[in-house]
């Protein structure tokens, strides 16, 4: 948590986490300069903070960051947090007027796009989306843990919609893969566009 306070990145030490180049969390202050993170540590306790990153310079960048951490702090309690499942963390975004149309464009996308992100990624299990106080789940299934003929399929839930497919594949040594949904007993092949 404290390095996505200093807007930092542990994940080169570490291979249990999930990102690559430490930059996609910074790249969500496009939606809100203030955001609530909320969630539990490895020893139990929760917590629940602003994350404010709303300054006009890198002197009031700095105290920022330093009020975040004491405010992180603050909120450590041995309480469980409303976040059930075990690694779960929570991150909400206050939009504006400005940046609601752009979360609005993004969400259009998130139903093609997070079936991909969990199939790709075995650390990834479930990603709940809430739009609108709306919530929409989507989960890793099933996952076949051996290529078959040169194809990987990873079952994706999205709600109580019918189960789509991500075929993933090795064509010469490379990675290729195309969603596959399942309608009324018919397989349907969506190009990557969909």
């Amino acid at each position: 948590i404290l390095e996505l306070i200093i807007q930092g990145s542990s994940k080169r030490e570490s291979e249990n986490k999930t990102g690559r180049f430490g930059t996609g969390f910074i790249t969500t202050y496009v939606l809100s300069l203030k955001v609530r993170v909320e969630g539990k540590l490895d020893d139990g306790s929760s917590f629940n903070f602003i994350l404010d990153r709303d300054a006009e310079s890198p002197d009031a960048f700095l105290k920022l960051q330093g009020d975040c951490t004491k405010e992180f702090h603050a909120s450590l309690t041995n309480e469980t947090g409303k976040t059930e499942d075990e690694f779960a963390t929570v991150i909400t975004y206050s939009l504006n007027p400005q940046t609601a149309p752009v979360a609005r464009s993004i969400f259009t996308k998130l139903d093609a796009l997070l079936p991909y992100v969990i199939a790709f990624n075995d650390k990834i299990k479930k990603i709940i989306v809430v739009r609108d106080g709306k919530p929409t789940t989507y989960e890793k299934h099933q996952s076949m843990k051996d290529w078959n003929d040169g194809l990987l399929p990873v079952e994706i839930k999205v709600d109580d919609l019918p189960y789509c497919e991500i075929l993933i594949s090795r064509p010469n040594k490379g990675i290729a893969a195309t969603r596959v949904d399942h309608h009324e007993g018919n397989r349907v092949i969506l190009p990557p566009s969909s």
